[in-house]
């Protein structure tokens, strides 16, 4: 590489290193020249550095587009180099452990993420203050992961202890408490402590309201959280009214792609389906499935999406294309998750038989099996129980299979 061609790179690395924030019209100018770069890094040592640096910032806009696969590769790479260069206790190389931790959680690859995660904090505690804001965000990461992991109890204390230092140090109002204070509001409501949850939601979207704008993003998580909580209370009017506002000014802002679109629709469906709109709730669920497969890697999410569609179909009688939606879970489960997941939840010989009970004994097999090895919350385990409630619903114990389909799709 000639001295113009390092000048014009280092330019390019320069202004990706800088940007900040989601997925703008630069950033993803950027992203894309990264994209041509990922397998070419520089030989000179300062060069080489800038481009791993950019690469880390890269990863984070590719997460935010749900490109995790692409993510997961650029900071990974980024992270060899940062160690080959500084060491493996290095602050540059920690950030980009950091961000293949968060797309392994993306991925939904939480118990990766929550190792990674649990080492950069180590790190972070040696590096800075307990209560510096580095540490307590790492911890509120680690908190996010095992929470998906069915560790409830475990996140919840370390919520409580992450927003009681910002609290003490800075009031009960820095940002920081806020935010953790609306991670502990979720954990609640998972937890069916809807109480607890309504009210911390209700003064996280009240300050929000307050500090930011009506139209803020965060101010959004909020009301989209509290909306959560009134559907699983069962107020689901109000539940639709806030779902409905918020997606109609997600749609404004952030556009119909981005992931929190997408999953204000998920969430919206899932309310009409318990209020028995099948129609309404396929035509959201359909253009979510569309969006998900045509831009977004395969992720978690997908999967809840296809089983709340199944049964949005089977409730019109439409059997044969909720089936297929089926056989596309089970393709979905072995590309999140590979063969060994996927293999014992392979039931489609016994569907194709219409040998349903047989089916249900394999995958109730496979769902034991699972809550030993993840959890009983983990997403794996939820995976089986999609396919173990449509096991069930084949054998007209449709009330039964929905309840269990819906309650996967809400973990």
């Amino acid at each position: 590489m000639d001295k113009k061609e390092d000048s014009s790179d280092a330019g390019l690395y320069d202004m990706f290193i800088g940007q900040s924030g989601g997925p703008s019209k630069t950033r993803i100018w950027l992203l894309s020249k990264m994209r041509d770069r990922l397998n070419h890094p520089p030989d000179a040592e300062p060069l080489r550095k800038q481009w791993a640096l950019a690469m880390v910032a890269a990863s984070s806009t590719a997460r935010s587009l749900g490109k995790f696969g692409e993510a997961e590769e650029m900071a990974r790479r980024a992270k060899q180099t940062l160690e080959g260069l500084f060491g493996d206790d290095s602050y540059e190389t920690t950030t980009a452990t950091e961000q293949v931790a968060e797309a392994y959680f993306a991925l939904g690859r939480y118990d990766q993420a929550a190792i990674l995660q649990n080492d950069v904090l180590k790190k972070r505690e040696n590096r800075f203050e307990e209560d510096h804001l580095e540490t307590l965000s790492m911890k509120a990461a680690l908190a996010r992961a095992i929470w998906h992991q069915g560790l409830y109890i475990e996140a919840r204390d370390l919520e409580f202890q992450v927003m009681q230092t910002p609290k003490v140090k800075h009031g009960k109002n820095h940002p920081f408490t806020i935010k953790i204070k609306g991670n502990l509001a979720d954990t609640y409501s998972y937890e069916g402590h809807w109480q607890n949850a309504e009210k911390l939601q209700v003064e996280v979207m009240e300050w929000c309201r307050e500090h930011l704008s009506q139209n803020h993003p965060n101010t959004l998580h909020a009301m989209f959280g509290l909306s959560k909580t009134y559907r699983k209370k069962g107020q689901l009017r109000a539940a639709e009214e806030l779902q409905l506002w918020v997606l109609s000014l997600r749609r404004t802002i952030v556009g119909s792609k981005h992931l929190d679109t997408l999953a204000t629709m998920d969430d919206l469906a899932l309310t009409y389906l318990d209020q028995c709109r099948w129609k309404e709730a396929e035509w959201l669920l359909s253009q979510v499935s569309e969006i998900r497969k045509r831009e977004l890697d395969r992720s978690p999410a997908i999967l809840a999406s296809e089983s709340a569609l199944a049964i949005a179909y089977k409730n019109q009688g439409r059997l044969k294309e909720a089936e297929g939606l089926e056989s596309e879970a089970l393709n979905s489960t072995r590309m999140i998750y590979g063969e060994t997941i996927a293999k014992p939840l392979d039931a489609s010989t016994y569907f194709n038989q219409g040998r349903f009970n047989e089916a249900e004994a394999l995958l109730e097999k496979a769902l034991e099996i699972g809550q030993k090895a993840f959890g009983k919350y983990h997403p794996r385990t939820m995976t089986i129980l999609f396919h173990h409630a449509w096991a069930v619903w084949s054998q007209n114990r449709n009330e039964e299979g929905e309840e269990l389909i819906l309650k996967a799709a809400e973990i």
